[in-house]
């Protein structure tokens, strides 16, 4: 029997962050002082849209978690994975 091989990847979804599959990367001050990069997205897009568009070339939603906590910093985080 044959194991599928996978290959992952990991992005988030925000009101004001999203990642990309492509770009330049945008480096954000966080409350705590700490950096995080995101890539700009050239354009907002849902929730939906940006899955579908996470979702092209292959890719599948593996896993999704919401951070429901703090309303004004909600984000999405999602693993995608796709066969190669």
């Amino acid at each position: 029997m044959c194991m599928a091989e996978w290959k992952h990847k990991e992005r988030y979804w925000a009101t004001t962050q999203q990642d990309q599959l492509d770009g330049s990367i945008l480096e954000v001050q966080t409350w705590n002082g700490a950096y995080e990069q995101y890539f700009k997205t050239p354009e907002y897009k849902s929730f939906t849209d940006w899955l579908d568009w996470q979702c092209s070339g292959g890719w599948e939603v593996f896993k999704i978690k919401r951070n429901h906590n703090e309303p004004e910093m909600a984000r999405t985080w999602c693993i995608f994975r796709k066969l190669v």
